[in-house]
């Protein structure tokens, strides 16, 4: 069975944007895209690059960009291709609060091609995959603490500090495997100060 997304409002809203980009404007996008210095794995970066596409509109640059990073995201969860995911936002357009008409679904699928050819580039795969590195570091250790315990160690008569004891131990707790805790072994470092 097919799995089936609800729209939101803005993702709706999207989704039409992208239906009614200009192809020039898209293929021009992908284009910029595929230069070899299209890195670092940033969105802000990625939007920058393909501004000049969009004629200087950066908000358009951030739709198509932040667009093809969630599909990306859909296709990784899925296990599908870009043309399987383009097919799941279709049928889900056509079921959405406003659906859309024959008309605009001809012109989805007349974007089909180029939209796909976006979501296989492999900046757009790469950066996708980044942002769900650092999605998941932040949802891994969710409970992280550092514990340091500074003691000093005094003479037998208290008049000087003979060394210090301080040991580091990192506790984290996660979802999915419960506690973890990490230590190194206490140490020790001696002073020649007096107190």
């Amino acid at each position: 069975m097919k799995p089936q997304i609800k729209l939101s409002d803005r993702q709706l809203a999207d989704l039409q944007a992208l239906r009614d980009y200009d192809d020039v404007i898209l293929e021009s996008a992908i284009k910029l895209l595929q230069r070899p210095d299209a890195g670092p794995l940033t969105p802000a970066h990625l939007s920058s690059i393909v501004v000049p596409a969009f004629g200087g509109d950066s908000q358009s640059a951030d739709t198509l960009i932040w667009q093809a990073l969630s599909f990306r995201g859909l296709i990784r969860e899925l296990s599908a291709s870009p043309p399987e995911i383009l097919a799941i936002l279709r049928d889900a357009a056509l079921v959405s609060k406003k659906p859309w008409s024959a008309e605009e679904i001809d012109r989805w699928d007349r974007k089909k091609g180029l939209l796909s050819e976006l979501l296989s580039l492999d900046v757009i795969a790469g950066t996708a995959k980044a942002l769900e590195i650092a999605y998941e570091h932040s949802y891994l250790l969710q409970k992280a603490r550092i514990f340091t315990d500074v003691r000093p160690v005094f003479s037998d008569d208290a008049a000087a500090v003979q060394g210090v004891w301080f040991p580091t131990r990192l506790e984290c707790g996660t979802r999915i495997s419960g506690r973890n805790i990490l230590s190194n072994s206490p140490s020790t470092k001696g002073t020649s100060g007096r107190s």
